[in-house]
């Protein structure tokens, strides 16, 4: 499984799983696990993108 992060695909051997909340026996999803600091400098090298765009309700 992998992840993205800066646009590109990051391999992780690590995945968590999610469970169905109508059916809390069943994984409703999985995902792959990334170090906190992968998923800082990704947030930290998008926010030049998106922060001047206005909140929409």
């Amino acid at each position: 499984m992998y992840a993205i992060i800066n646009g590109e695909k990051v391999n992780s051997a690590d995945t968590f799983s999610r469970e169905n909340p109508a059916d809390p026996s069943e994984t409703a999803a999985y995902a792959p696990l990334i170090t906190r600091e992968e998923a800082s400098i990704s947030a930290r090298n998008a926010f030049p993108a998106w922060e001047d765009n206005p909140v929409e309700e």
